[in-house]
């Protein structure tokens, strides 16, 4: 969906993937339990804290800007991969995560130690 695309529209019930580019509330807080990847491109500026829990991959592109917490992840969450300057704490590690892709100047890379970390 573009940046500027700001209209409710209603996804198919079986959607696995989707890519967000812009800030609409509809797309982050209803969408579809179904959904298992979610890629955020460079203009998403939204709170994640309302997705579904079937998300097993969320993707930011590297150049990214987003700048808020990710506390809210799923547990079944596997992949995270985060804008090459994020530098928040993620305090609540979703339990299944595997892997983390990430700068490899993160302030809080020592964090996943037990979990697989692949650096830019």
């Amino acid at each position: 969906m573009g940046y500027c695309f700001n209209q409710r529209d209603d996804l198919p019930s079986n959607i696995k993937s989707i890519t967000l580019n812009c800030n609409n509330l509809f797309y982050t807080d209803f969408l579809p339990s179904s959904i298992e990847e979610i890629k955020l491109e460079y203009d998403f500026k939204l709170e994640l804290n309302n997705l579904p829990s079937s998300i097993k991959k969320i993707s930011f592109v590297k150049q990214s800007k987003y700048n808020k917490e990710l506390n809210c992840l799923s547990n079944k969450l596997e992949i995270l991969q985060l804008p090459i300057k994020y530098n928040l704490q993620i305090k609540n590690i979703p339990k299944g995560l595997k892997k983390l892709i990430c700068d490899k100047n993160y302030p809080f890379i020592n964090d996943f130690k037990s979990y697989q970390v692949e650096t830019y």
